[in-house]
């Protein structure tokens, strides 16, 4: 255990595995509510996740933005689609602050999970199979029927989807996954932006429906009595 990360501030952590070490930043504010984890699969949601953490921890949430590849498997497609590999090296992060919390290195934070693209599925496995330690979950442009039938139908945390205008394959995706799910859901076309130039204007309002569905649905911290 790294005893650094008691610290409210910006501390990296390393997830150990057999086959890996995985790379993350936790932002620890002095007083948080609620500790989000941003699953991503490489370098190319890493800006998007990074302006996303803001906006939670501006809304009183820890973050801990977690790779789940390493360097060398970045360079190659197999690895992000493989949903399986994505759930173990997830599960182990969770695992991971789910310790630090049992041993009081960290406060006791309801956790939730945010993720984009290929670890969106990965995001909703796991809070099937996790359902007492995930709260709420918010999955962004992700094919998320790929997390399977099973685990969709058993999901029991609220889940938002946010879907970039034009991302035909991720809305038709999770218009099949609501089917097939009973937990509360929304599902939300981001709006376009006017100039056609940016994607400004659908990233705040991303991270904008990111934080209020976080903050609606994950429960308070609880304080320790004194």
């Amino acid at each position: 255990m790294n005893p650094t990360i008691l610290q409210p501030g910006v501390t990296s952590l390393t997830v150990p595995l057999a086959d890996a070490a995985l790379r993350g930043t936790l932002h620890l504010p002095t007083v948080a509510t609620a500790l989000i984890i941003l699953a991503e699969a490489g370098p190319a949601p890493a800006a998007r996740n990074e302006a996303l953490a803001t906006v939670l921890q501006q809304a009183g949430l820890a973050t801990l933005t977690l790779d789940l590849l390493t360097h060398a498997e970045e360079r190659f497609r197999d690895p992000h689609h493989n949903v399986a590999l994505l759930v173990k090296r997830l599960l182990a992060g969770v695992e991971l602050i789910k310790r630090h919390i049992q041993l009081g290195d960290l406060p006791p934070l309801p956790i939730g999970l945010c993720a984009a693209g290929d670890c969106s599925p990965a995001i909703v496995r796991i809070a099937a199979l996790r359902d007492g330690d995930i709260y709420a979950l918010v999955c962004r442009d992700g094919l998320i029927d790929g997390a399977g039938m099973l685990y969709l139908r058993s999901l029991k945390a609220p889940l938002l989807l946010l879907v970039q205008p034009g991302n035909e394959p991720a809305l038709a995706s999770n218009r099949r996954a609501l089917r097939e799910l009973s937990c509360v859901n929304e599902l939300k076309v981001l709006p376009a932006n006017s100039d056609g130039a940016t994607r400004g204007a659908s990233l705040a309002a991303l991270a904008h429906d990111a934080a209020q569905w976080f903050t609606r649905h994950l429960p308070r911290a609880k304080r320790p009595a004194g």
